[in-house]
């Protein structure tokens, strides 16, 4: 079958390997028959990872087989694509490009797969099936209508480091508690951190509590709609900012999650075993952004990657993007198992205190509200280090002198970034009256903000004494 005249883009991801810029180099053709006939070959530009080749032919025959030759190239193509542009019309011909790469020569045929004048855009697609299958989510609004700004930030704040099905019950918990920036605002700290408990992070919630202070003084309670002003309310960082400006107001923006991350990537057929800076991927996402929709695109992507395009066994044959991707249509295996690397948690040691008086009351203190944990209540302890504790060493940490004994066994808890080891000391106390500290029953612990660490020394405690 022959088309109508026109040119043909040969565009290649690259793999660096110099430290080269941009090299200018030349795309060749050899055909192993005169048709179709070559009129003209364009030069080829390599920068920031690009190459595009055009060339212009009398005709193309579907089906027809050639060897691309690559002159004076210092990088290996690791991905090569192909589209048909007709001078007559704005619209593409979708095809398949296969290819073999042997050194510097690349085996090729052009196959046409649809010959639709009318196809749809990657970003149309994508949309249509979020329209069919988007998740029903507390914090999303109805067909047609925007999120309120304040339960997006809610549930975005929540959803740093945790899990949807986790964030669930407690965002539903915290906007019936609080359901406007104003109620949160003149709300207790206390109250907010003893509401976040089993959330983890309190910065969160401190930040929270804090930057509703600011936005209702300053923007008489409303969240800015401008990202620049996002930015310099506590706890909102640019990934947050950017999900605000897309899901809630409607504006082009391109936050990164990590959804998001692996869809992009499998597209581009990227090995994802590597760490990609955030600017590559806003430079590919900003490549299929729709012209309108960016709420519902953006949340598109997010589904997409959390219910199709997951880390492990991905459902392609339910992908809407499957025609399009780099990763399904090369069917290389490895790429589709989307691996992190993981650093090495360091692990520390610490010893908690359980003091108590004649009465049958327990010592509390506040830690600072800076730092880890800040703000919430607990048992008193040692610093945390990475070398053990030796009995006395730790007694000497004890914010009151007493007769401590050790109840056996350890309390572990896992953190970001380090494993925490606890062992506990117990002993009693004629002191009434101490600088620092707060004096409680465990039957009034509920009133407390603890975080799920001292949950774990007060559950320890009664299992073993």
């Amino acid at each position: 079958m022959r088309f109508p005249v026109g040119k043909v883009i040969f565009s290649g991801r690259l793999m660096e390997e110099s430290n080269l810029p941009t090299i200018n180099s030349q795309f060749c053709i050899i055909f192993p028959s005169k048709k179709p006939r070559l009129r003209k070959i364009g030069p080829v530009t390599l920068d920031n990872g690009e190459s595009i080749a055009v060339i212009r032919l009398k005709r193309w025959l579907d089906g027809f087989s050639g060897v691309l030759q690559l002159f004076g190239i210092h990088f290996p193509l690791s991905i090569i694509t192909i589209e048909y542009k007709c001078k007559k019309s704005s619209q593409q011909t979708n095809y398949l490009f296969k290819y073999k790469k042997i050194s510097s020569k690349i085996k090729f045929t052009i196959i046409k797969r649809r010959y639709n004048l009318q196809k749809p855009k990657l970003s149309e697609k994508i949309l249509a099936w979020y329209d069919q299958n988007k998740r029903d989510l507390p914090w999303r609004a109805g067909p047609g209508k925007f999120s309120d700004p304040y339960y997006v930030w809610i549930s975005e704040i929540m959803l740093q480091q945790t899990g949807v099905a986790t964030v669930i019950p407690y965002y539903l918990s915290f906007i019936d508690r609080w359901p406007a920036i104003g109620d949160l605002a003149k709300a207790d700290l206390d109250s907010v951190l003893h509401e976040w408990q089993g959330l983890g992070y309190y910065a969160r919630a401190r930040n929270l509590h804090k930057a509703a202070n600011e936005v209702l003084k300053n923007w008489d309670g409303q969240l800015p709609e401008i990202e620049e002003d996002l930015l310099k309310l506590p706890g909102i960082g640019p990934y947050t900012a950017a999900a605000i400006m897309a899901i809630a107001f409607d504006k082009y923006s391109l936050p990164i999650d990590v959804n998001i991350e692996r869809v992009i990537n499998r597209l581009s057929s990227e090995n994802t075993s590597e760490q990609f800076t955030k600017t590559n991927i806003k430079s590919r996402l900003s490549n299929i952004m729709p012209n309108s929709r960016f709420s519902d695109f953006v949340q598109a992507l997010m589904d997409l990657g959390a219910m199709i395009c997951r880390p492990k066994k991905p459902i392609c044959i339910k992908c809407p993007c499957s025609s399009a991707c780099g990763t399904f249509l090369s069917k290389s295996d490895e790429k589709f198992e989307y691996k992190k690397f993981k650093k090495m948690r360091k692990e520390l040691n610490g010893v908690v205190f359980w003091i108590t008086r004649n009465d049958g009351s327990v010592l509390l203190r506040r830690r600072a509200n800076s730092g880890l944990l800040g703000g919430m209540i607990e048992f008193p302890s040692t610093q945390w280090r990475e070398n053990e504790w030796e009995h006395q060493e730790a007694c000497n940490f004890a914010p009151i002198r007493a007769n401590f004994s050790e109840i056996p066994g350890v309390i572990s808890h896992t953190f970001s970034h380090f494993r925490l080891k606890l062992r506990l000391l117990y002993g009693s106390s004629k002191m009434t009256n101490i600088s620092e500290g707060i004096w409680a029953k465990p039957s009034e612990f509920k009133n407390f903000a603890f975080p799920t660490l001292m949950k774990k020394v007060f559950i320890h405690y009664r299992k073993n004494v």
